[in-house]
């Protein structure tokens, strides 16, 4: 239930992975290192000393230098805050320095994806000053220094929470650590709070305690609600309303209070001090509410960009813009996504996880290949019953009480009472083909099966099926990928390799399905010959029938550990060849004992890993 849980949220909230067969690992190890595992002693991750906060803030840089092109600088130094700060260098280009302070209780790594954030989703781009002329010109000129540095503490809390929300978007774990981070400063929060200013009920809607926003402060909750999954403008545009309606307000009224006092003070002959207005914004620049993000210069560009912001502004109703603002950022978001998964899928490729035995070769495209009609139909519905099957499980809402679970809530006090049918259908196929020179005469009859499995799964959005064929000696796989029905053309008899090193082909299979999505996993292997374990052997340093066993244990564990059921089809061998292979392996003599055979361990296996 609970894996179920973590993959729903995968595909409602994190990226789409549909051709990245490494995304699991990727996203576990780079991305979304979640906080328990995290040891803040010595900055590594429990059970791996190699892995640490730093290479994890660096391989997350990597990404977004790639993505958005501009170098990144990290430095981690002895000071009470972050920050990001963009600069052009001696050569003209443009570069990004991170810092890293500190200071509290947050881990770096959730500060670095903070301020990583502001720099993926444009905050460099945006110099608020520029589009508050209106709101300054209503105080009087003396305060309109420090007046700024009020302002800025405004736009930069409600841009906090607008990149946190995107980035959150990008990276699950990242969001959970903001969510997190967030709610630990809330939770330092009560009733006696000290309040000096409209600014810190901003802060206390952020910090996930609005329950300490007083209803004629309601506003403060609306923006942080407004600003997420938007773009830069809406900060813009709910900072000058949070402004205009609460605190300029404020300040216009402090400022009105202190000079009554004042010449209070000063009809008395005592002198006159600094108004109490003036201390607090002083006091406001000490604490550092000023903006982490500052970017390195103002141009011509920039000021036209403003120019038609501020226009549209003017003449654009505040829910009509925001809208606007929010079908923005969603081109935003998915071009960082699909920047992401192709240098993604670019690293992967680039890298070899497999030993050096194994080789991907290109093969030739020069057999034709006949799709069985009948086997392919009677797949085709073996699969269906695949798709259509839903999974019970139990909710707190729905339309039918389970009985037993209501039993079960009596007797307990509590638990879900209610069914509700849970889709899990959901299904990859890998087909590893032997190519070696025994198959040739068995070789066509391969290539034809292999054909009618991609022709039954066409059109399937839920079935995924990918296979290759392979060959080779005791040192030596060589692999050649199949991805579409009409790659089946390369499935040839190899006059190069004539072995057939089965741990190797069988390794390349599993990998590909270990870092698979989907919630069902079939590898389907087609040989004709005894099981080689040679490269096992070597490996392992042990004889043949050892190495035997542990193949057949890794058959057993990739079950287990993985949810792969293992199909082996054997062409004219001897029984004895397969038996290693358990009750899953079968020996076909002729197409119609193929038909009948296939088709009732698909359905067996099928049913056998959705357990």
């Amino acid at each position: 239930m609970e894996a179920d849980k973590e993959l729903k949220e995968l595909e409602d909230t994190s990226l789409s992975f549909s051709d990245f067969d490494d995304a699991d690992k990727w996203l576990e190890g780079v991305i979304n290192p979640f906080d328990s595992k995290f040891d803040c002693s010595d900055n590594t991750l429990l059970g791996d000393s190699s892995l640490t906060i730093n290479s994890l803030c660096d391989k997350t840089k990597s990404i977004f230098e790639n993505v958005i092109g501009v170098p990144i600088n990290i430095i981690e130094e002895d000071s009470e805050h972050s920050s990001i700060v963009s600069h052009i260098d001696e050569n003209g280009d443009k570069r990004v320095n991170i810092t890293l302070g500190n200071f509290g209780d947050t881990p770096i790594y959730t500060k670095f994806n903070h301020e990583m954030a502001h720099y993926a989703f444009d905050s460099l781009n945006m110099d608020f000053s520029f589009y508050l002329q209106s709101e300054l010109k209503q105080l009087p000129k003396e305060y309109i220094d420090k007046a700024l540095e009020m302002y800025r503490s405004v736009f930069n809390v409600i841009e906090d929470q607008r990149v946190e929300s995107l980035m959150g978007k990008i990276y699950i774990g990242v969001g959970k650590r903001f969510e997190s981070m967030k709610k630990d400063m809330g939770l330092m929060k009560d009733e006696n709070t000290s309040i000096s200013s409209p600014i810190d009920y901003l802060h206390l809607a952020r910090e996930l305690r609005p329950d300490l926003v007083p209803n004629d402060m309601g506003i403060a909750n609306k923006v942080m609600e407004q600003v997420k999954q938007k773009d830069s403008l809406a900060t813009v545009l709910l900072a000058k309303k949070f402004i205009n309606n609460v605190l300029n307000p404020w300040i216009l009224e402090n400022i009105e209070e202190d000079e009554k006092a004042n010449e209070k003070e000063s009809s008395t002959g005592e002198p006159k001090e600094d108004t109490k207005i003036v201390t607090e914004f002083i006091k406001r620049h000490q604490e550092n509410r000023i903006s982490d993000h500052k970017d390195y210069g103002f141009d011509e560009t920039l000021s036209n960009e403003v120019d038609r912001n501020i226009e549209k502004m003017e003449n654009t109703p505040e829910d009509e813009l925001l809208e606007e603002t929010s079908k923005s950022i969603k081109d935003k978001i998915q071009s960082i996504k699909d920047e992401i998964e192709k240098n993604a899928r670019e690293s992967k490729s680039s890298s070899n996880p497999f030993p050096t035995e194994i080789q991907v070769i290109e093969g030739n495209r020069n057999s034709e290949y006949e799709v069985d009609t009948i086997l392919s139909k009677k797949l085709r519905k073996v699969l269906l019953e695949l798709q259509s099957k839903n999974r019970m499980k139990m909710s707190d809402v729905g339309d039918t009480i389970n009985i037993q679970s209501y039993i079960n809530m009596l007797a307990k006090g509590y638990g879900d009472v209610y069914e509700q049918q849970k889709k899990n259908n959901s299904l990859h196929i890998v087909i590893g083909v032997d190519n070696s020179g025994s198959m040739n005469g068995r070789i066509d009859v391969a290539r034809d099966m292999l054909a009618t499995m991609f022709a039954s799964v066409k059109d399937s959005k839920q079935i995924t099926i990918e296979g290759y064929t392979w060959s080779g000696s005791e040192s030596v796989c060589a692999i050649t990928p199949m991805k579409k029905l009409s790659d089946c053309s390369k499935c040839n008899t190899s006059n190069s390799y004539g072995g057939t090193p089965t741990d190797l082909a069988m390794m390349y299979g599993y990998d590909i399905l270990k870092n698979s999505r989907a919630k069902n996993k079939m590898f389907v292997l087609l040989t004709d010959g005894y099981p080689s374990t040679s490269y096992i052997a070597r490996k392992h340093g042990v004889d043949h029938e050892d190495a035997s066993d542990l193949l057949k244990k890794e058959v057993e564990n990739n079950k287990v550990k993985h949810n792969i059921g293992t199909l082996v089809i054997g062409f004219n061998c001897g029984s004895r060849e397969m038996d290693m292979f358990g009750k899953n392996a079968f020996v076909v003599d002729d197409i119609e004992t193929a038909r009948e055979m296939t088709t009732q361990k698909f359905k067996k296996l099928i049913v056998e890993t959705q357990k």
